[in-house]
This record gives structure tokens, sequence and C-alpha cells, in this order.
């Protein structure tokens, strides 16, 4: 009898170092997991949620910024770094998307906490860099404070406003540029995209331009063309 309780003991001994055994590898599995997030910033986590995202827009057309989920950078207004998350820009509510890992879900993210966010686009290799910035844009009575596009800094910046239209003849949305100078750091101004908005909005600093736009031949109609003149100026006055 002694010898089958000694048999029983012995079983429950070793149960109990089994379980204690398990629950020590959980651990350990759930160490490495908590290493994982804190090497992507998943810490900060928490300053991304908001309200799940239901693309109800039933309208033909673009609805992102970009046709694909791009890994990028997330600047809170605290200036902490979120890093390593899939984000999109969506067109017709001017607002960050994070699409969470986890389980795929779109989440706007509360723009009140983003100071700007960076979304690194493998197709062109350019990194996109959205700012929240409270401004007056064009046909507002009031000012209003959402994501602006930095197309160049510097002793000048440009920064597009991207938003869509509803086109109702064709039953779908059309993206509208709108673009903004700011000179030396002081109010934004709006200009349409020609050589003469241009060379008003800049001022003193006209001439200069002026010879850039001439002499690498740019067109300024054309978005590109407008921030190499921009690129350019800002780079030779950096220069000096």
């Amino acid at each position: 009898m002694k010898s089958l309780n000694n048999i029983i003991f012995i079983k429950i001994i070793l149960l109990f170092f089994f379980i204690l055994n398990s629950l020590y590898g959980r651990s350990q599995n759930g160490s490495i997991i908590c290493n994982n997030i804190l090497k992507d910033s998943s810490i900060y986590e928490e300053n991304l949620f908001g309200e799940i995202f239901i693309n109800k827009d039933l309208y033909k057309g673009p609805k992102y910024f970009n046709s694909t989920w791009y890994y990028g950078e997330i600047i809170l207004e605290n200036n902490k770094h979120v890093t390593n998350k899939l984000l999109n820009y969506h067109l017709m509510s001017n607002q960050l998307i994070w699409l969470r890992s986890s389980d795929y879900k779109q989440i706007v993210v509360l723009s009140e906490k983003v100071k700007e966010f960076i979304i690194y686009n493998k197709e062109t290799g350019r990194n996109e860099i959205f700012r929240n910035i409270k401004f007056k844009p064009v046909y507002f009575i009031d000012s209003v404070t959402t994501y602006l596009q930095v197309l160049s800094e510097g002793k000048v910046n440009i920064y597009a406003y991207r938003k869509e239209r509803l086109n109702n003849n064709y039953n779908e949305f059309i993206l509208v540029n709108e673009y903004y100078i700011q000179i030396d750091n002081g109010p934004l101004k709006y200009i349409t995209p020609n050589r003469w908005t241009l060379y008003l909005a800049v001022g003193d600093y006209k001439t200069q331009i002026k010879k850039i736009v001439r002499s690498n031949h740019l067109r300024i109609r054309r978005e590109d063309d407008l921030v190499k003149a921009i690129d350019i100026f800002n780079h030779e006055i950096s220069s000096k």
C-alpha cells in the first residue's frame, strides 16, 4: 500500500513540475512577444487607438492616397515615435488609417495625437511626409487643422493638401490638390500651379526662382517641376 502511495505521490510531484515548467515556458514566449512589441514601438499603440474605420463609399475613384499599404512611422504630439506600422491616408475623410496587423482591421488614428506621419513608399523609393498643420484653406472662412503633405522644406516650404471632390456626373471621387507656399516659416499662402502666382508668393525670392525655372526649363503647372524649382532654390540658399 505504501508503495502505491509513493508512486501516486511521485506522479503528483512530476505533474506539479510539469505544470510549472509549462507556465515558465509560456512566460518565456510572452517575453519574446513583448520584446518584439518593443522593437516595433507597439508599446505606444494605445496612442493609435481610434474608431474602427468602415469604408462605406459606394463611389468609383481612389479612396486612399496609395493603392497599397506601406510601412511607416508616426510621430506623436509627445514626440514619441511609433514605427513599423502599415499606414495609408484616406482622401475623403483626410484621416490617417492604421492597418492593425493583429486582426487586419483599419483604425482611424486620432489626429489630435499625431504631429506627423511618414509613409515609406517602396515603389517610388520616396518618403511621403504628412504633417498636422493649422492653416486657412482657400475658400474657407475659418482655419482648420488637417494633414498637409510636405513636398519641400527649407527657406521656402511647399505643401500639398490632398483631398477628394465628388463628381456627381460620373458618380466618382476625383483627387484635388491644393498647393501652399510658406516663406521663412510665415503664414501659408495658397498658389495655383503656374509661374505668375509662384513668383508673386515668393516675394523677395522672385528673381532667383525665376532664373531657376528658366534655366532648368521647368513647367510649374506640373507638380514635379514645381517641387524641383523649390528644391533647387532651397539647396542654393543653404549652400551659401
